[in-house]
């Protein structure tokens, strides 16, 4: 998967989160689908050479607009459960500062590549579920990639996506299902050792 590709599409999972004032129709979805992914590639134009302002504007976008806490619990499997409160507030606080590095090291360019988005499937009480198709100028065929999103309050949110049908939320839990395991699943543990990574 060209790296790229497979980077950005994690960074649009973690960045939607936007407002409205009834339950949004399939023309605001792409538009909103199209218009983050725009801001998102943006973001990579604009900080290309400078790691530290990627790794801060990655943290910003984190921060301002997605919703990190139910995706840091959700990967984070039957830990959270047993944790105490201060303990979450620490890793979600960690996993936040873990993603924007991660994402921030890894991409280093951008090659004009553009995001085309298809049809959104409306799946009622389940929210949307979105095709989309990052197509880069050196590269044979399309990356597709699923969205899938949520209203919840009148906030639309991605809640999962699926890269060539491969969820990235469940792939990151099976990641840090292998951590926890050897740390007699200790949600403390897990941020130990994003916080690790982090400072590598």
């Amino acid at each position: 998967m060209n790296k790229f590709l497979g980077l950005t599409a994690s960074v649009l999972m973690m960045t939607c989160v936007s407002a409205f004032a009834a339950r949004p129709t399939t023309a605001e979805v792409t538009v909103f689908v199209s218009d983050l992914s725009n801001k998102i590639i943006k973001t990579l134009k604009d900080n290309s050479n400078n790691l530290p302002a990627r790794q801060q504007a990655f943290e910003d976008i984190f921060r301002q607009h997605g919703d990190v806490p139910k995706i840091a619990q959700f990967v984070s499997g039957k830990a959270w459960n047993n944790a105490s409160d201060a303990d979450k507030q620490t890793y979600v606080e960690a996993y936040r500062q873990y993603m924007a590095f991660t994402y921030a090291a890894r991409i280093t360019s951008y090659d004009n590549q553009t995001v085309k988005v298809g049809r959104v499937n409306d799946i009622g009480t389940n929210g949307f579920m979105v095709q989309t198709q990052i197509v880069n100028p050196a590269q044979p065929q399309p990356l597709n990639v699923t969205w899938q999103l949520s209203s919840v309050n009148d906030v639309l949110k991605v809640t999962d996506l699926r890269i060539e049908n491969i969820s990235m939320s469940l792939t990151q839990r099976a990641e840090f299902e292998m951590i926890l395991m050897r740390n007699d699943y200790k949600l403390s543990a897990l941020t130990s050792a994003l916080n690790s990574r982090v400072k590598k």
